[in-house]
C-alpha cells in the first residue's frame, strides 16, 4: 500500500510504502504526525466517502421487478475505473477536517493513497456471497441473498464490495496519556450531550441536534477525538475479548510480556478507571488498587495499548502508535519493540513514530535473529524463536529536513544488521565526542594544577 502526500502542514513531501511493520523517525516538527495522521484518517473517512459517491450515483442504478439491481455495464466499469480517484480527491477536501485545521492551510494539499480494485469478473463469488452477479444484454445485475441489506445502502454496499483489503486501522495518539485520566468526565458529558437531544424540538429535530453536535464537538485531530471516543466506551470495549484473549494458550507469550510492561490490570467501574499493581487475573489481598489519576504516567500511555490487545485486536489489523516510548523507561522500551513484533507475528500489521533509540536497536536485533536457527536461539538469555523478523516485512523512514523542506527519506534495512537509523546515531556519536573533549579538558586542568 503506497501513500503520496504534499504540502500537507509540515511536510512538504512524502512517498512511503505501508509493511507489516512501518516505521517513521526523525527530528521534531519534520512532519511524522502529519504523515501518520493523513494515513490514519483515510481509512476511518472511506466509509463516508464511498457512501456520498454512491449517493451521486444513486440514479444509474435501478430495481428491477424480480427485486434485483441493474446498472450499464460501460458506466458501471467507468466508475470502477474512476473510483480510486474519486475517493482520494473527495478525502483532499476534507483532509482539514481530520487534521483540525483551516480549509485555506490544506487548499494546496495532495493525498494520494493507494487502492486496488476487483474487474466485475475477478469479484470473490463464494456460498456465503451477499449478491450475485449476472450481465445481460449490456447490463450487469446485481442479485441480493440477504434481505436485512438497507436498499438506501446497496450501491455503496456494492461499490466496497470492489474495494480489494480495505484495512480496519486503529490509532493511539501521542495525547494518550491526558486523555485517560478523564473517563468519568467524559461519559459525563456523553450523558449531558443526549439529555440535550432529547429535549430537541421536535419541527426542528435535524437542525437542533446539529446545533448540540457542534457546541459539544472539539477542535482537536481526528485520532485525539476517536481516542477520546474508545475512553468514553471503555466499559463496554471492556467486555469483548480480542482474538489473543480468545486464545491464551496460543498468545501467551503476547499476554505474559504485554503484563509484564504493564505491571498489573486496569479495572472500570461506576466510580472510573483504576489499576491494580501486579495483579494478572484476580485481586489478592496484597494487591494495591489506585486511582487511575493516582497512578504513574506510564500506566496512563499503556492504557489504550493494553485494551486494543485483550479486547479489541483483530487479525488483519493496522495499529498505528504515536510515539510509543512516551513516559517508558528503556527498559521497557524494548519490551515493546519485542511486543510489536510478535503482534506482527501474530497477524496484526503496525505502524509507529519514535523518537527512540532503543526500539529501533530492539527491532533491528529482532531481524538479525532471524539469521539464527531456534536451536541457536534457544542458548540466548533473552530471546525467543517468537521474536524473529523478517527484514523484507519491514518499511522504514526518517523525517528531515532537506534544502528547506520536510520529506520523508527511505532507511536502509538488511536482513544481516537491520535498520541503518542514522539519525540516532549521529547524537549518540556528537554526544561522546562532546564527553570526550569534556574528560580532555579535565585532564589538562588537572596537569596544569599540579
Amino acid at each position: 500500500m503506497k501513500i503520496n502526500l504534499k504540502n500537507l502542514g509540515l511536510l512538504d513531501e512524502a512517498n512511503f510504502e505501508i509493511g507489516d511493520f512501518t516505521i517513521i523517525c526523525g527530528e521534531n516538527n519534520t512532519g511524522k504526525t502529519y504523515a501518520t495522521y493523513a494515513f490514519y484518517g483515510f481509512w476511518k473517512e472511506i466509509y463516508n466517502i464511498v457512501n456520498f459517491i454512491a449517493y451521486k450515483n444513486k440514479d444509474k442504478f435501478v430495481f428491477d421487478s424480480n427485486s434485483k439491481i441493474y446498472v450499464d455495464i460501460n458506466y458501471f466499469q467507468n466508475l470502477l475505473k474512476e473510483l480510486p480517484e474519486l475517493i482520494n480527491t473527495y478525502y483532499q477536501s476534507t483532509i482539514y477536517q481530520i487534521l483540525a485545521g483551516k480549509e485555506d492551510d490544506f487548499k494546496q494539499s495532495i493525498c494520494n493513497i493507494e487502492i486496488k480494485i476487483f474487474k466485475i469478473n475477478e469479484i470473490p463469488q463464494t456460498p456465503i456471497s451477499l449478491f450475485q452477479i449476472t450481465q445481460e444484454n449490456e447490463k450487469i445485475y446485481f442479485q441480493f441473498n440477504n434481505d436485512k441489506i438497507n436498499q438506501s445502502n446497496y450501491i455503496a454496499f456494492i461499490l466496497f464490495s470492489f474495494i480489494i483489503n480495505i484495512p480496519n486501522v486503529e490509532i493511539i495518539s501521542v495525547e494518550r496519556t491526558g486523555a485517560s485520566m478523564f473517563y468519568k468526565e467524559l461519559n459525563l458529558n456523553k450523558n449531558n450531550i443526549l439529555e440535550a437531544i432529547a429535549r430537541a424540538n421536535e419541527k426542528n429535530m435535524f437542525e437542533d441536534i446539529n446545533n448540540i453536535l457542534k457546541k459539544s464537538s472539539s477542535r482537536y485531530p481526528k485520532p485525539v477525538t476517536d481516542n477520546i471516543e474508545t475512553i468514553q466506551n471503555l466499559d463496554e470495549i471492556e467486555k469483548n475479548s480480542s482474538f489473543i484473549l480468545k486464545n491464551p494458550d496460543e498468545y501467551k507469550n503476547i499476554i505474559d510480556l504485554l503484563w509484564q510492561i504493564i505491571g498489573g490490570k486496569y479495572i472500570i467501574d461506576d466510580t472510573g478507571i483504576k489499576f491494580a499493581t501486579g495483579v494478572k487475573k484476580r485481586i489478592g489481598k496484597n494487591n494495591k488498587v489506585i486511582a487511575l489519576q493516582q497512578a504513574s504516567s506510564s500506566v496512563k500511555a499503556l492504557m489504550l495499548l493494553n485494551f486494543y490487545v485483550l479486547n479489541s485486536a483483530r487479525k488483519g489489523d493496522i495499529l498505528i502508535i504515536d510515539e510509543p516510548e512516551l513516559n517508558l523507561h528503556p527498559k521497557n522500551q524494548i519490551l515493546l519493540a519485542r511486543l510489536f513484533v510478535m503482534l506482527i507475528n501474530a497477524g496484526i500489521k503496525i505502524f509507529i513514530t519514535t523518537h527512540s533509540d532503543y526500539i529501533i536497536r530492539e527491532i533491528s536485533n529482532c531481524i538479525c535473529l532471524n539469521n539464527l536457527e531456534n536451536e541457536n536461539i534457544s542458548n540466548l538469555k533473552n530471546y525467543s524463536k517468537n521474536y524473529k523478523l523478517e527484514s523484507h516485512r519491514v518499511k522504514a523512514y526518517i523525517a528531515k529536513n532537506e534544502k528547506g523542506k520536510n520529506i520523508l527519506e527511505n532507511v536502509k534495512i538488511t536482513q544481516t544488521d537491520g535498520i541503518f537509523m542514522d539519525t540516532f546515531n549521529e547524537v549518540i556519536d556528537k554526544q561522546n565526542q562532546n564527553q570526550e573533549q569534556i574528560y580532555l579538558a579535565m585532564s589538562k586542568a588537572l596537569d596544569g594544577n599540579q
